[in-house]
């Protein structure tokens, strides 16, 4: 299977599960309708009581069937930093956050993590959305992200990235239940005197 898991169908997860000589477990995996984003996140709470496995060891090596999957399936994301780029693979796009992003990619230059920021094209990314937003269905990364330094006279904290937020609400990255944001330009951001 060379499609990424994320991406599968119920009937390729059930093929799956007949590659790893699981096919004792269609019937329940069918009943949920589970699909490559839900097998990834199973748990093993999930595969003993909603699932009904019992035994210890039939859980255990489907979880680490899951986790071998997720392994062999990486997505690559490239950020930039002043001209020079690092390329972060991920596991699993459905968990890993712009602030993870932020951080590794930090680590990676050798920069503070907590006085630095990402961007896009269009301002700041910021929080603990998912990361999977930036990728297509293939997914490739569909823009670049670029890791800035925040200098000393400028200040960024949660209040004012959700103010510059509100000026920019027509922005599809904005989602105001759950606490996740992507701010305003520099130019809104001057504006704001941050």
């Amino acid at each position: 299977m060379q499609k990424n898991p994320i991406q599968w169908s119920v009937t390729e997860v059930l093929a799956w599960l007949t590659h790893i000589n699981c096919s004792g477990a269609h019937d329940i995996f069918q009943y949920h309708s589970i699909e490559g984003k839900d097998l990834i996140q199973l748990t093993d709470t999930d595969l003993r009581f909603d699932f009904k496995i019992k035994r210890v060891h039939d859980r255990k090596y489907l979880l680490r069937s899951i986790q071998d999957l997720k392994n062999s399936f990486t997505t690559i994301i490239e950020v930039e930093f002043n001209t020079q780029h690092c390329r972060i693979r991920i596991p699993d796009v459905t968990s890993y956050t712009f602030d993870s992003l932020r951080k590794d990619a930090a680590r990676y230059f050798g920069v503070n993590g907590e006085k630095s920021i990402l961007k896009d094209r269009k301002g700041i990314i910021w929080g603990n959305v998912c990361i999977n937003c930036i990728f297509d269905n293939n997914l490739r990364q569909q823009e670049p992200v670029f890791l800035e330094v925040i200098k000393e006279h400028e200040h960024f904290d949660e209040d004012s990235r959700f103010q510059a937020s509100l000026h920019r609400s027509e922005s599809p990255w904005l989602n105001d239940e759950s606490g996740y944001f992507k701010t305003a330009s520099r130019d809104d951001r001057v504006k704001k005197n941050f």
